[in-house]
């Protein structure tokens, strides 16, 4: 890597650039793979010294699960990324804790099917007025996985009271489920944008 000011960098190697381009530290690239329409690209964290969250003794890797992800698309074509996580095991025969898997919320949230950076943009056009179907059609995955990012992404942000006392307009979105979408005055920040919520 040749650096030229505090800004400014030029990367040269390959894998560099390709971690330079999915923007988040502590991953590995493991592959890149295209078939058709679909593009996949997997990932891993990187790991070292691993402890039992309960009792604090070194855990070791027990299975290495990969779970999809809908990620934000790239030049225009949609993008799926797999996370290969680590399903790891404590190696202290009397931890209550048997096995747990290794998080990082900078990739995706805890049951949610969009990586972070996909559910926050969407987060952001759902609020700006756009209908889920919309969104769900640009990222290429159905309805209900973009709705329940937004409704996760969105209960934290309803329930700051500064937030309600923006809201300007009710739109059922789409007519008859009931889900509503919460319009607030434009904000370049995140959290100023308000989800579709789930009445019921």
């Amino acid at each position: 890597m040749k650096t030229q000011n505090r800004s400014t960098f030029i990367l040269t190697n390959h894998s560099e650039i390709l971690e330079a381009m999915v923007g988040l530290k502590g991953i590995r690239i493991l592959h890149y793979a295209r078939c058709g329409r679909d593009v996949e690209l997997m990932v891993e964290q990187i790991v070292e010294d691993v402890r039992c969250p309960s009792c604090g003794r070194k855990a070791r890797v027990k299975q290495r699960p990969v779970v999809s992800y809908v990620d934000l698309p790239v030049y225009g074509t949609p993008m799926r990324l797999s996370w290969k996580k680590h399903r790891m095991i404590c190696i202290n025969d009397r931890c209550p804790r048997q096995s747990f898997v290794l998080q990082d919320h900078r990739i995706a949230a805890k049951n949610c099917l969009l990586t972070t950076r996909a559910a926050k943009w969407a987060t952001v056009e759902v609020g700006r007025g756009r209908s889920v179907s919309e969104v769900a059609e640009e990222l290429a995955c159905d309805w209900h996985t973009v709705n329940d990012a937004v409704t996760t992404y969105g209960e934290a942000l309803v329930s700051d009271s500064l937030i309600l006392t923006q809201v300007q307009q009710l739109i059922i979105d789409p007519p008859g489920v009931p889900y509503v979408n919460l319009s607030v005055p434009a904000c370049q920040h995140l959290l100023a944008q308000l989800p579709v919520l789930r009445l019921s």
